[in-house]
Parts: structure tokens; sequence; C-alpha cells
């Protein structure tokens, strides 16, 4: 069984062009991710960020540490190319259910289940 990318949304995106680098501040943007079946319409929620370098050296700074979890990071901001990348690696995760599978994406996405 395989599990698609259905939709992406950049909350609070919409202050950046598609292919405009993020600025030397450091940005963190909440994003969801709806993931379910290729084989059927709709799916379930998954909650991440993705993050520029600037936003890394800024807690890293602050924390001395950082274990990151759900975060992707990027240098630009371009939404085709993350949906790509998301779609790749989600589409490579497999499993016997969709629970099993949405199970190992839990580390990449917080699922609005678990």
């Amino acid at each position: 069984m395989k599990c698609i990318v259905k939709e992406i949304d950049f909350l609070d995106a919409d202050q950046f062009d598609n292919s405009y680098p993020f600025c030397d501040d450091p940005i963190r943007l909440h994003a969801q991710v709806i993931i379910g079946r290729d084989d059927q319409d709709g799916g379930d929620i998954f909650n991440l960020h993705v993050c520029n370098s600037a936003w890394l050296r800024h807690t890293l700074e602050r924390e001395g540490v950082l274990i990151p979890s759900r975060i992707i990071f990027t240098e630009k901001f371009d939404e085709s190319s993350l949906l790509d990348k998301v779609n790749s690696f989600v589409s490579r995760t497999e499993g016997d259910s969709v629970d099993e599978i949405f199970s190992k994406l839990h580390f990449f996405g917080a699922w609005e289940f678990l």
C-alpha cells in the first residue's frame, strides 16, 4: 500500500514570492500536509514547519542544541520544489495499512490522530 500528498498548505506563505530566497531574518512557517491513499479521495493532516538557515542559526545560538523533528530546512521558499520533495518522501514510505504508513510518517509531521 502507498500514500501520496493530496495537498500542502504553507500557512502565512503569501508573504514570500515562490522563488524568492528567504531573508536573513529567522523564518519558520507552519505547513499542513494532507496525505492519503493513492487509490482513494481524502486524507489525514500532518503538521510541520519550514525553516530557513537563519532560524536554525538563531535557535542554535539561543538553545545550544537542537533535536529537530517535523522541520524542513530550505534556503529558498519554492512551493513547487518543496511539494516535489515531500511527495517523493511520502511515496517511498510503505506499509500494510494506512495506519502503519501514517505511524512511520509521524516523525515527519505531527499526525492529527496521534
